[in-house]
């Protein structure tokens, strides 16, 4: 075999192992990015998950799977009671991904009852609980977990996402409101950026603004405190492209 063929057929196995490598779909830079066929029948702008025993449904949505550097991404999920009957339904703390627990995207109550997160590049259920998510607001913004405060019950309405909280300890007071509501993501924060201070050394210095997403796909994961998770993908593409209808659903 020739030196010319060796080299041919070398050049052909690397691009192929390149090709299936779904944490390398982040952060392309190339204008002509293209979407991999799995990703393609991947892409819905909805899905929910449902737990029968608690008779909690979560659900998430997008505005769009596709987005170029700079747009909004409309990210809504929502805790709903199935039940045509109120729901009383206990705190549990019981997040199916942990780095959920740790941040909180809800103003109140505190720890968030549901929270969600991006990750550039695809992932599953079987293995995002090794990616890191990226940090979408400002370092020190983000609500942490109030570990002192608990949650004894959630009292929802029938066939509804509106719920009261009961809080503890006392003072107890309740307080009803919708459980879920949307987002409005452009970017996120870049990480790692410092000064050098001479008396000091290097001190971290928060970013100021958002980064806009780069070309590639990225994993959206939400889920709330009973274990419920939820999965979906978006692209980002430096110009405009025709996902096949076929190959995108729409609906769960």
């Amino acid at each position: 075999m020739s030196f010319s063929a060796i080299a041919v057929i070398l050049a052909v196995s690397i691009s192929l192992a390149i090709a299936y490598l779904p944490q390398s779909l982040g952060g392309n830079t190339s204008s002509t990015f293209q979407v991999p066929p799995y990703v393609l029948s991947s892409l819905k702008t909805s899905t929910q998950t449902t737990n029968s025993t608690l008779g909690l449904e979560f659900a998430l949505s997008i505005n769009s799977t596709e987005m170029r550097p700079g747009e909004v991404l409309n990210i809504t999920d929502s805790i709903s009671n199935i039940f045509p009957k109120v729901n009383d339904v206990s705190g549990a703390s019981n997040w199916a991904l942990h780095t959920l627990q740790i941040f909180s995207s809800e103003p109140f109550p505190c720890p968030s009852y549901d929270s969600f997160q991006i990750f550039q590049g695809f992932y599953t259920s079987g293995n995002i609980s090794f990616a890191k998510p990226l940090e979408l607001y400002p370092p020190g913004l983000g609500l942490p977990s109030c570990p002192l405060l608990q949650r004894p019950y959630f009292l929802f309405q029938p066939s509804s996402n509106l719920a009261s909280v009961f809080l503890a300890p006392q003072p107890n007071f309740n307080i009803t409101f919708r459980m879920g509501g949307p987002s409005y993501i452009r970017g996120n924060y870049s990480t790692g950026l410092c000064v050098n201070i001479s008396s000091i050394g290097q001190v971290p210095v928060p970013p100021s603004s958002t980064t806009p997403f780069s070309s590639g796909v990225y994993t959206i994961a939400a889920g709330d405190e009973w274990g419920q998770l939820a999965i979906l993908y978006f692209v980002v593409t430096n110009s405009p492209q025709t996902l096949s209808s076929a190959s995108r659903s729409t609906t769960c």
